[in-house]
């Protein structure tokens, strides 16, 4: 949210709905009021003022409740009190904060879901089919959004927006008339598919935007997304925390980079910075953790992206060395055998396990590292499986029971997709060399 007290109004961003397929949640179309939008409210009595709705009818997990920028920029050499905001959908809108009058919209990244946003209307130009009614689509961005909740920051001085950008597809499938309400994670869009989304099609970025111009200044690639929010300060500097385990400063006016800590923590979190006793500071709270870091499976598992929880404050004269990082022993490799079921049964395995497991075990049963990779799961938790995953013999841990949503015979195809995947890689990892 943010607050303008001259005009004493509130903004607020809203999410998405439920589920994701417009067509199952609401089959006689519409714009969905008031979803994926920006609402001006009367706070003292909840009255709206205005609103602008930057998805409309909303079917891939857009939400609009991503950073709200207020500021003052100089449009066509007019002073304009404006809105700024970044959402999930690709394009970076600039709205007058006293009307909502859509000022400009234009695409910070990759976008492939509207063509663009028609400045008369205000509403985007939809790209044909990408509402997914007859034919599974991949596009960009996806519910990872090109912009996530990791904080934006604006600096007057420069006069740009540093945004953590994202480049993540998104794979969606109309399942209609098949779509059944489960105790699950209900999208009605195919989510289960988006399993066999290569990694090496993710990335991210430090990206600094001119909202006037409505154009990149400057941009610093990451290898991957989920990277921290940013902090810009007056003294022409951007800090950013990474998914990677490094905190950054950059210079503020051309992205030069000045400086690099290595957190040993995926950062998700946005710095700040506060003074006592004249001695300016920086902290971050470092941490590695969210949907990414659950789904992200290859991508999100990678050396510097595990989690360390840590206050992490720092000044220009700090002496003060993080422990070493401690080295946790593999344990001895399983020789998996090959899964002998029907490969109907597997199929079968592979969509529940995306609908139900993925969201926390990872995308492809790989585990982003902060729950256990079902793939090495013991002797143990093999043989009690439909007692861990139907009657709850992990609960105290964390795992909880899908007694209401899945049968005996569902778990036990999703143990032989499981058991199939560790076979794959295990056989991919010692094939001989060609």
């Amino acid at each position: 949210m943010a607050y303008d007290p001259e005009l004493d109004l509130l903004y607020v961003g809203t999410g998405n709905g439920s589920p994701w397929n417009r067509e199952v949640r609401s089959p006689g179309g519409g714009d969905n009021l008031y979803l994926s939008s920006i609402l001006a409210i009367r706070p003292d009595s909840g009255k709206l003022a205005w609103h602008y709705q930057v998805t409309p009818g909303d079917s891939w997990d857009f939400t609009a409740t991503q950073q709200i920028t207020l500021a003052e920029l100089n449009i066509a050499g007019t002073p304009r009190k404006v809105l700024m905001q970044a959402p999930k959908n690709g394009f970076f809108y600039v709205l007058d904060r006293t009307d909502g009058k859509l000022i400009s919209a234009e695409k910070f990244g990759k976008v492939t879901w509207a063509e663009k946003v028609d400045l008369t209307t205000g509403r985007p130009v939809e790209a044909p089919g990408v509402r997914y009614e007859k034919q599974p689509i991949v596009m960009w961005p996806s519910p990872f959004g090109a912009h996530n909740w990791h904080s934006m920051s604006f600096n007057p001085g420069t006069g740009l927006v540093y945004i953590p950008y994202q480049e993540v597809p998104g794979v969606y499938r109309n399942e209609g008339k098949d779509f059944v309400v489960r105790k699950a994670f209900n999208t009605a869009a195919g989510f289960a598919d988006a399993t066999d989304v290569p990694s090496a099609v993710v990335s991210g970025a430090l990206l600094a935007w001119d909202p006037v111009k409505q154009k990149a200044a400057w941009t610093v690639p990451y290898p991957t997304h989920w990277n921290g929010g940013t902090l810009s300060t007056a003294g022409n500097l951007v800090f950013q925390g990474t998914a990677s385990g490094q905190m950054h400063a950059y210079a503020a006016d051309s992205g030069q980079a000045l400086w690099q800590f290595e957190a040993q923590s995926g950062i998700v979190a946005a710095p700040m910075t506060f003074e006592l006793a004249g001695r300016q500071y920086v902290a971050i709270m470092a941490g590695w953790g969210g949907v990414a870091a659950l789904t992200g499976g290859e991508s999100m598992n990678q050396p510097g992206m595990q989690n360390r929880s840590r206050l992490l404050v720092f000044a220009l004269d700090g002496k003060a060395r993080l422990p070493d990082a401690s080295v946790v022993a593999s344990a001895p490799e399983r020789v998996p055998v090959p899964v002998t079921a029907a490969p109907a049964q597997v199929l079968a395995g592979k969509q529940l396990y995306g609908q139900f497991c993925s969201v926390c075990h990872g995308m492809g049963t790989i585990s982003g590292g902060l729950v256990a990779d079902l793939r090495q799961s013991s002797a143990a938790t093999r043989e009690h499986f439909q007692q861990i995953v139907l009657q709850g013999a992990l609960k105290p841990l964390g795992m909880p029971s899908f007694e209401d949503a899945l049968t005996p015979e569902e778990v036990e195809r999703i143990k032989l997709y499981v058991m199939s995947r560790e076979y794959e890689d295990y056989a991919a990892r010692h094939a001989p060399a060609p």
